[in-house]
């Protein structure tokens, strides 16, 4: 299965992680520097790379430090089967209002067919991020 990843998100990705931005388990703080927009999007396609790779820990870093104080890491990794694999995600608009952002994005996916095969997808996804504790969180509703 191919790894769907524009040359656009490789580079956003490959700065983040040149920047910090993603290193360890816990993200470091929003530069100021950088526009809201530009973190949030960053961050939202960091996520998505992450869960795609199956790299739950990497993914459960962008969780709000309220959930990744109630929710183990096991139990953030129990609740993804094993039957869709994602390729990737693309931000396709993201709306900042003071601390809480609303992000559009396009998922694509494949899914097994019950009488065998795959259905392979793309769909539009909005996630909801908030700006806590000097950095931006994907906010699980």
């Amino acid at each position: 299965m191919k790894l769907w990843l524009s040359p656009r998100l490789l580079l956003i990705v490959g700065l983040t992680i040149l920047a910090g931005g993603i290193g360890g388990c816990s993200p470091e703080p929003a530069s100021q520097a950088v526009a809201p927009e530009q973190q949030i999007k960053a961050r939202a396609e960091a996520r998505w790379g992450a869960l795609a790779r199956g790299d739950f820990a990497a993914a459960y870093a962008f969780e709000t430090p309220a959930f990744r104080s109630t929710t183990s890491l096991e139990a953030f990794r129990s609740k993804y089967g094993h039957q869709v694999r994602w390729y990737g995600a693309q931000v396709r608009e993201v709306k900042v209002t003071d601390e809480t952002a609303e992000v559009l994005l396009w998922v694509e996916y494949e899914a097994p067919l019950p009488m065998g095969g795959a259905y392979k997808n793309r769909r539009g996804v909005k996630e909801t991020w908030i700006f806590k504790e000097g950095n931006w969180w994907f906010l699980r509703e």
